[in-house]
């Protein structure tokens, strides 16, 4: 146990340092995070426990049915939570396991190394309880809501969720170690991002086909269908499965139903403990084999890559110009005169003098990575699926009369989500832009490009990245022919345009907030961030690029509401859509403009190595 403490012991200083010891402002971050969970929880309770008391006046009069009902939805429900943990929770088991930075310290130590396991086996396990909670947690305390269940009620859905979390990440553990105990470790990490984004696309998929299928709406007589058809799900026939132990465990206490203790309760919590133990006896024996190899990489030759090439080809004038304008060899940070960088400073607004190989060579390494990574693919394709079933379900829904009436703003809501799904995407590219040089950036110093056209260079990966899934899904909409979306002469111009300004936005972001060491570490691994000032600016960048497509979507849907604005009401639909357009394009390109003039500038400082 003593060693167990002194193992656990890293992560509680780290927790304690990183939260409870921060400042004013850098607590509002996590301070938001805890609130915004805070909300959904209890927004999810609150829904449930409406759609529970709904369901039990419906089916007051078939107590049976009612009882069918319960018992399938909640243990769809149950079976959700397991899905849930499988989609994030083994690559999260991974990490703690074999990426943790303190692992190699606490192996180094005295320590046992069941201790050390045990300790990243506790944190994972906390860390699934705490992606349980929010979700499958807030359904089941609003069903003890509209149950009026007693507070032991809410006490057993933390402890059952605690031991599902326990024997989810012990098994997983399990599968793990044996995995790593003969397969390189990069290989595992590839295939479990790879199986757990396969299975989340999936999940995406079945959601947004359900929801296609059955239509849900505010329609009460479409309700009662959907309850009535869950009563015949037969769920509740798989009682040998851990996620109906936990369904009939929490039933019992609910007090709506009255089930044995030992098919219910007593098999969830041997599960969990045996879990635990049978992971603890093979940690003994394998864990410390698995990390060795997990630090191990096969090396690779070096293939000379165009960016290689077209710095090599200049040779002599690129070593002048670069000795000439920003090379800081042979300098002390002393030396740097201010006369020097306010030089570099007005060339990078004009001056756009480099190689057109090497830019190439810059846009076409960072799409070559951007094409590595899964997170990116597994993004597009999700874009592609709600996007597909969103313009399906508008067709359904709407007839010609609808079309008529409603078709512009359809058309235009339509048009704007897309981009949205893209922003999502250039949140994955943009906010890691510059920073994904990592070590590699004194080497972008030296190379003889502008930071005029480097900042272009860098425009154009996040353009790309962001704009071609648009365009895709906008020629997908417009081919399906009932889908009501603007012409092709104004959706793929205004596509390319907003996705020009959030690469501008989210390029300027990572100018000003680099971290060349998380972009290395990007590049070089699954394109997923790990640590807490990453996601803030993962989160930050999505946000602000969001609001920009949001912004522009209010521009350019201004032909459709300018008669409600009294002092716009004058105004005819012709002068209303030259305004409208006007206004976009002045706006995309000031943004353009904008971030490019500051940009640069903070680009040829940091050239001549003030960061």
């Amino acid at each position: 146990m003593r060693d167990l403490l002194v193992a656990l012991m890293p992560d509680w200083l780290g927790f304690k340092n990183s939260f409870l010891r921060l400042g004013g402002k850098k607590r509002i971050t996590p301070l938001i995070g805890v609130a915004f969970t805070v909300f959904f929880t209890v927004f999810i309770a609150a829904g449930t426990a409406r759609v529970t008391a709904f369901a039990r006046e419906m089916f007051a009069d078939y107590p049976g049915l009612l009882q069918l009902i319960e018992m399938n939805v909640l243990s769809a429900i149950s079976l959700a939570s397991f899905v849930l943990l499988l989609m994030t929770g083994i690559r999260g088991i991974y990490s703690s396991y074999y990426e943790s930075g303190d692992m190699a310290f606490l192996l180094s130590t005295p320590l046992r190394v069941e201790a050390v396991f045990f300790s990243k086996l506790l944190k994972s396990t906390m860390s699934n309880l705490l992606l349980l909670v929010p979700f499958s947690g807030s359904i089941w305390i609003g069903y003890g809501i509209a149950q009026g269940a007693s507070p032991l009620f809410y006490v057993v859905v933390l402890v059952s969720l605690l031991l599902v979390a326990a024997m989810f990440t012990a098994l997983s553990s399990v599968l793990v170690m044996v995995i790593m105990r003969f397969v390189p470790g990069q290989k595992l990490k590839q295939i479990m991002l790879v199986g757990s984004l396969a299975v989340s696309l999936v999940f995406v998929f079945g959601t947004q086909y359900l929801n296609s299928t059955l239509n849900l709406s505010d329609n009460p007589a479409q309700t009662r269908a959907f309850l009535e058809s869950a009563g015949r799900w037969k769920l509740d026939t798989t009682g040998y499965l851990p996620h109906m132990w936990l369904t009939k465990t929490l039933l019992t206490f609910s007090g709506t139903r009255s089930f044995g203790l030992g098919e219910s309760f007593v098999p969830l919590a041997l599960a969990g403990l045996v879990s635990l133990f049978a992971a603890s006896v093979l940690a003994r024996h394998t864990f410390l084999t698995g990390w060795s190899s997990s630090q191990e990489s096969e090396g690779r030759r070096r293939r000379v890559e165009p960016l290689d090439m077209a710095a090599a080809e200049k040779g002599g004038d690129a070593a002048a110009r670069s000795a000439a304008g920003r090379s800081v060899v042979g300098q002390s940070a002393a030396g740097r005169s201010a006369a020097g960088q306010s030089a570099a400073m007005r060339r990078a607004a004009s001056s756009f003098d480099a190689p057109p190989g090497l830019l190439r060579g810059i846009v076409r390494k960072d799409m070559k990575v951007l094409a590595r990574t899964p997170t990116v693919w597994y993004s597009m394709a999700v874009a592609i699926i709600v996007m597909g079933f969103m313009a399906y379900n508008v067709t359904q829904n709407m007839g010609a009369q609808d079309l008529a009436s409603e078709g512009d703003i359809t058309g235009i809501i339509l048009l704007f989500m897309t981009m949205v799904m893209g922003a999502s995407i250039n949140a994955r590219s943009g906010a890691f832009s510059v920073s994904l040089e990592g070590k590699s950036w004194w080497m972008i110093k030296s190379m003889p490009v502008e930071p005029g056209a480097y900042y272009l260079a860098k425009q154009v990966y996040g353009f790309l990245a962001s704009s071609v899934i648009g365009v895709l899904v906008v020629l997908g909409m417009t081919a399906a022919r009932q889908v009501p979306i603007p012409p092709l002469y104004i959706s793929i111009p205004t596509v390319l345009a907003v996705g020009s300004a959030i690469a501008a936005v989210s390029l300027l972001f990572d100018i000003l907030y680099p971290d060349f060491d998380l972009g290395g570490a990007l590049a070089s691994s699954s394109g997923r961030p790990r640590s807490g000032g990453s996601t803030g600016k993962l989160m930050a960048v999505m946000l602000g690029s969001m609001a920009i497509v949001v912004f522009l979507g209010a521009v350019f849907a201004f032909p459709l509401y300018y008669s409600d604005i009294g002092w716009t009401a004058w105004m005819s639909p012709v002068v209303a859509e030259a305004c409208a357009a006007v206004a976009f394009v002045a706006i995309v390109l000031a943004a353009n403009w904008l971030c490019y003039r500051i940009g640069s500038r903070k680009l040829a400082t940091m050239f001549v190595g003030v960061e």
